[in-house]
């Protein structure tokens, strides 16, 4: 059975699918959820957003402290513009990455389970021989329910265009509409699908001399 826990955080429960994640002090700040329970390539992740009036500074230097006691190995890290932390404990991998806004801060803390057991695995996609998965987002949010899987391969737009409206009514799906699509990148293929409530899209591009399959998925409108 799959075992939840939560770490509350200033009256916020992060909820991640772990074993004996512990709790941090909270900052002073504005928690919003971005999502509560998503799977990123089979890892269960939740994250939040933390918007403070603190600056990047101090709200690097809260967690640094915090995740610090006992000693608590922490990682500071630039990424892309923002500035980040990481630490782990147990089975429990936490980052928090930071950066200004207005006269504050805005920041994103996700907390995710380490790789030690089975992945809780969505439903398989089909894809040719020889793709690659870039990405692969599944998330639940109590209401809606989607997943986006992003995949590479060396085949054309066509052939992956008729691989698919060969495949994917084998997991109920119905092309309700194929459309042809200018891109930035130039000509892609989207196809607009259904299956009972659930809706998708699905988007065929060129670019850096490989094809892309980008797929959207929601289960219900």
């Amino acid at each position: 059975m799959i075992k939840y826990l939560l770490i509350v955080l200033g009256g916020i429960a992060l909820m991640a699918e772990a074993a004996e994640c512990p709790e941090f002090e909270a900052p002073k700040a504005r928690l919003n959820w971005i999502a509560k329970d998503m799977l990123v390539s089979g890892v269960p992740m939740a994250i939040l957003q933390v918007d403070s009036d603190q600056s990047p500074l101090s709200m690097i230097a809260h967690y640094k402290r915090v995740w610090s006691v006992g000693g608590g190995e922490v990682t500071e890290y630039p990424v892309a513009g923002w500035q980040a932390v990481a630490t782990a404990r147990g089975q429990c991998f936490y980052t928090f990455q930071v950066k200004p806004a207005g006269t504050g801060s805005t920041g994103l803390l996700s907390v995710s389970q380490a790789n030690t057991g089975p992945l809780r695995k969505p439903e398989r996609f089909p894809m040719p021989s020889g793709s690659q998965v870039v990405n692969d987002i599944e998330h639940r949010d109590g209401i809606k329910n989607g997943r986006t899987v992003f995949l590479r391969n060396a085949l054309t737009m066509e052939s992956n265009a008729i691989y698919y409206r060969n495949n994917l009514p084998s997991q109920g799906w119905k092309i309700s509409m194929e459309r042809r699509i200018n891109t930035k990148n130039g000509p892609g293929i989207v196809f607009d699908m259904k299956r009972d409530k659930n809706l998708a899209m699905l988007t065929i591009s060129r670019s850096e001399g490989q094809t892309n399959v980008l797929f959207n998925y929601m289960d219900r409108p």
